[in-house]
């Protein structure tokens, strides 16, 4: 077991805001790859070294947290051995390491140049396995797509697997009881049978686990097909079956270390699998997504973070809950939370159908966009603080259809109302402008129901993007982003030219068909009474001046 100490030395290095990928720090890296390492049996000396094998910074991860001035520091810290273990990570080119390999093997004493310097470091055969073992489990940890599904990344760990020599060394679980290395065409075409499989897991069963097989077939060594398999067997109420995909998946699992879909963590999947064996050992043998919502929180995030849509009809409970809130004395006025929604700064937008069209039909859009004309564009009346000029035209704002406008867009209003928007109190749609110059300061929306997209149509070369939370994105002309506004976020333009970019809000993916349908109701006749008790109190407003100026009874 890693000491503490060690977790609060990176924590002071900085580790812990350093940002690694898909919106993780550099430090939740770190102790990932050290779990994975421990997980394989490997020497404390291993696992020491792979709880700080980037620190110096390496020749594809460029940020030092820790200085080579440093070594003697963290040489005193983790030992000598450990300490020559992280230095080799970081100094030496991978490419020329795998060239190495390639052209002698590992059986032998190799010379590997740094990917800095000329210089360079003799690799002794154990040295060799020790680095092989930080470099599968640093690809096993970070494998991980912006969509949140499995990338492709397993021929390249067999790949490299394929240079541990057995003799000097522990072999990692996997690799001793049956792994396969898979090449790319492979890899490629089980990564296609598992998206499909997904897709189909609610809605056509027996193609799901016709996709599922396919997985097995090719890699019979993963876990989450049987993870599936089981799922799906405790649905049909086939319980013997799925208690033996449970127990196959569960020690597939536990030899890889990680999960090869990192939509969920392995606890994560380590949780689903333990819903489904409770499913499938009750007096009954219902659907597992359609457990009580209250007591099932943590599955619910489950069944969301693999893309699994919600059955149709789920979510009444959760909305009952929200209006509740409304009666909340201590509830934020200003604010509008939902319960049970995933918090997610950025979102991978190939998740939401409408970017496609969005996309595909940007130039469209952007001949659009040219025929308003600059004079058509007002300055943004949102109070929130910014420097510079930002300037809107709205198609829809809080529920009200801006008629005339959308009229001058038909191409972007039809895309806008065929899909799934949010065109009621919680959404706005409209073309924004910054000109040069222009910075809206750090600020959050006022509900976690949306997702807001951004088409780009015109960005500038230069110092122009978007922070969300701790991670920066720039624009890209005919390309959208999708975040939550509800975070923190800010944006600038600090380039020569403008930049405009259309804004659609989207229903947040996890809330379900009957939740957006009570949800734009709900809203639909708040806005209703909203203009009606307006033109109630206008009426009064001039009953009460007609009284006041003497006005005839």
């Amino acid at each position: 077991m890693l000491a503490p100490a060690l977790i609060e030395f990176l924590q002071e290095s900085g580790t812990g805001v350093v940002r690694h990928g898909e919106g993780r720090s550099l430090l939740a890296h770190l102790q990932g790859t050290a779990r994975i390492v421990t997980s394989w049996d490997q020497p404390e000396t291993v696992q020491r070294a792979a709880l700080f094998h980037s620190v110096y910074g390496t020749d594809s991860f460029r940020r030092t947290t820790l200085a080579l001035e440093g070594r003697a520091r963290l040489r005193a810290m983790i030992g000598d051995d450990a300490e020559r273990l992280v230095y080799l990570f970081c100094v030496l080119s991978r490419a020329d390491l795998r060239k190495r390999l390639r052209e002698s093997g590992a059986r032998a004493p190799l010379r590997v140049r740094h990917h800095a310097s000329p210089d360079t470091e003799l690799l002794g055969p154990r040295e060799i396995f020790a680095l092989v073992i930080l470099h599968l489990a640093n690809l096993a940890e970070q494998a991980r797509s912006p969509g949140g599904g499995p990338p492709p990344w397993l021929a390249a760990f067999g790949r490299l697997a394929a240079y541990l020599c057995p003799e000097h060394g522990t072999l990692p679980p996997l690799l001793a009881t049956g792994f396969a290395p898979l090449d790319d065409a492979a890899e490629a075409a089980l990564l296609l049978h598992y998206a499909d499989a997904l897709r189909a897991l609610r809605t056509d069963p027996a193609a799901a686990q016709a996709e599922l097989h396919a997985c097995l077939d090719i890699a019979p060594w993963l876990a989450e097909p049987h993870a599936w398999l089981a799922y799906d067997a405790a649905v049909a109420g086939e319980r013997e079956l799925c208690r033996r995909h449970l127990a196959l998946a569960h020690p597939r699992f536990e030899r890889f270390g990680t999960s090869w879909d990192k939509r969920l963590e392995l606890d994560q999947w380590f949780a689903l699998l333990g819903l489904v064996n409770e499913t499938a050992d009750g007096p009954e043998a219902p659907d597992p997504f359609d457990i009580g919502e209250t007591e099932a929180a943590t599955f619910q995030n489950i069944r969301a973070a693999l893309g699994v849509r919600p059955p149709p009809d789920f979510g009444r409970e959760r909305f009952t809950q929200f209006i509740e809130t409304y009666a909340d004395p201590k509830t934020n006025r200003g604010t509008t939370v939902y319960p049970g929604l995933r918090a997610k700064p950025w979102h991978e937008p190939a998740g939401f159908p409408i970017v496609a069209a969005l996309e595909a039909a940007s130039a469209a859009i952007s001949a659009e966009l040219a025929g308003i004309g600059a004079g058509a564009f007002h300055r943004e009346a949102e109070p929130l603080e910014r420097d510079g000029a930002w300037d809107v035209f709205m198609l829809y704002e809080r529920g009200i259809k801006q008629v005339d406008n959308c009229a001058r867009c038909p191409e972007t209003t039809r895309i806008v109302e065929g899909f799934d928007t949010v065109r009621t109190l919680s959404g706005l749609v409209y073309f924004s402008r910054l000109r040069p110059g222009t910075h809206i300061k750090a600020h959050r929306g006022p509900t976690n129901l949306r997702v807001r997209c951004h088409l780009g149509l015109v960005v500038p070369e230069g110092d122009c993007a978007l922070r969300v939370a701790s991670e920066t994105r720039r624009w890209k002309a005919g390309a959208c982003l999708t975040f939550e506004d509800f975070f923190e976020h800010e944006a600038w333009n600090h380039a020569s030219g403008e930049r405009l970019v259309l804004v659609v809000d989207l229903w947040h993916p996890d809330l379900s068909p009957t939740e957006v349908r009570l949800l734009s109701g709900f809203q639909d006749r708040v806005l209703w009474q909203a203009r009606n008790l307006h033109q109630y109190w206008d009426n009064n407003a001039r009953a009460r001046a007609n009284h006041e100026g003497g006005g005839s009874s």
